[in-house]
């Protein structure tokens, strides 16, 4: 039983260290959503288009919604 319990444990927080690969942005006055995702080889320079996707939605008034 410990070991279930351990095992479910490192499980969570595993997960919880992931980079996000999409993320969902909604604009509230409007009701438009948005969404940035990394590239399919998640290199860094495709990392840094979707930060930079997300920032320059959050400058327009977009809030983040949802991450993957």
């Amino acid at each position: 039983m410990r070991l279930v319990i351990v095992v479910i444990a490192l499980l969570v927080i595993g997960s919880g260290c992931a980079k996000h690969t999409k993320t969902t942005l909604i604009n509230r006055n409007t009701g438009e959503s948005k969404k940035c995702a990394v590239g399919r080889l998640h290199s860094s320079e495709e990392y840094g288009r979707y930060e930079t996707c997300i920032s320059d939605l959050q400058e327009k008034g977009y809030r983040v919604w949802s991450q993957e």
